[in-house]
């Protein structure tokens, strides 16, 4: 989803781009999302995360979602994790 900006943030990123101050409107972007979330405390899903969530959602909805403990596979995945990170 996309749309116009208003003419003063539209001039805003034009400047901030003539300046050299972020390589593409891309990473400006970016880092004005980023610099919002982090205001607002807003965590940031990895996308290893949403791919096993969404990996999920189509096992549950194909009859393929085997009843577990949900603490025990969120330990399990916060030890995938700790494994990865070589913690």
């Amino acid at each position: 989803m996309s749309g116009e900006l208003a003419p003063q943030y539209e001039a805003f990123i034009q400047d901030a781009l003539a300046a050299g101050t972020f390589p593409s409107r891309e990473k400006l972007l970016e880092a004005a999302v980023e610099s919002l979330r982090e205001q607002q405390s807003i965590p940031m899903i990895p996308e290893e995360h949403m791919a096993a969530v969404e990996e999920a959602v189509r096992d549950s909805e194909s009859g393929r979602l085997v009843p577990g403990d949900v603490e025990d596979a969120v330990q399990r995945m916060y030890a995938r994790q700790a494994s990865r990170r070589g913690a």
